[in-house]
C-alpha cells in the first residue's frame, strides 16, 4: 500500500505531504513509558499505603487512650502514687501512667482531645485527606486548654486526681478568682473561665 500524497503550497513552493502515515514508536520509546506509567503507579499506591496506614495508626492509638481513660483507676500505681497493689488498668502500667497523665493535666477535657484524633484517623482510613491540617494541628491543643480551663470551675469528683479541667482547670480557676478579688466582682471568677 503506497502513501496518499498532495500538493501543498508553500510561500509559492510546492511540497510533498503525507496523509494518514502511522509512525510506530521504538520499543525503547515503549517501555519508558510502560516505566513511568509503574513508576506513578507505585507512587499513588505507597502514598494512599501511607495515608490509610497513618489513619489506623491514629485510630489505634486514640482507641488505646479512650480504653486507658475509661479504665483508670485512682489507686493504679503511677508517677504520683506509689503502691504494691495490682494494676486495674486494662492497659496495665503503661495505661494506667498515661491516663493519670491526661486526666491530672486535662480532667475531662482529655475526652475532647481524642475526638479529633478519631475524626482525623478515620477520614485517613478511608484515604481522605485532612484539609487546613496546619490549622487544626494548632487548633487541637488550644481547644483542649480552653474546655480544661472551662471544665475548671465545675466541682471536683472525687475520682479524678486534679478536679474536672486538671491543673489547667485548676490554673484558670484560680487566676479567674483572683481577677475577681482584684475587680471585686464575684462573677468574673465564673464568667472568666467560661469566656476562656
Amino acid at each position: 500500500c503506497g502513501t496518499q500524497t498532495r500538493a501543498v503550497t508553500e510561500g509559492g513552493n510546492k511540497m510533498p505531504r503525507t496523509a494518514g502515515v502511522y509512525h510506530p514508536r521504538s520499543r525503547g520509546g515503549a517501555m519508558s513509558d510502560a516505566l513511568a506509567d509503574a513508576r506513578r503507579a507505585l507512587a499513588r499506591l505507597t502514598r494512599i499505603a501511607t495515608l490509610r496506614g497513618a489513619g489506623l495508626l491514629l485510630l489505634a492509638s486514640a482507641f488505646a487512650a479512650l480504653v486507658a481513660l475509661m479504665s483508670f483507676h485512682a489507686d493504679d500505681a503511677s508517677f504520683n502514687n506509689a503502691n504494691g497493689r495490682t494494676v486495674e488498668n486494662l492497659l496495665g502500667p503503661f495505661g494506667a501512667t498515661a491516663a493519670d497523665l491526661l486526666l491530672q493535666t486535662f480532667g475531662f477535657a482529655a475526652l475532647a482531645a481524642l475526638a479529633p484524633l478519631f475524626v482525623w484517623g478515620a477520614r485517613a482510613f478511608v484515604g481522605r485527606t485532612l484539609k487546613y491540617a496546619m490549622w487544626r494541628a494548632v487548633a487541637w491543643p488550644l481547644g483542649t486548654l480552653t474546655v480544661a480551663a472551662g471544665l475548671g470551675i465545675s466541682p471536683a469528683p472525687s475520682r479524678l486526681p486534679a478536679g474536672a479541667g486538671g491543673w489547667v482547670g485548676l490554673a484558670a480557676a484560680g487566676l479567674s478568682n483572683h481577677a475577681a478579688q482584684v475587680w471585686h466582682a464575684a462573677w468574673i471568677g465564673y464568667a472568666l473561665p467560661l469566656l476562656l
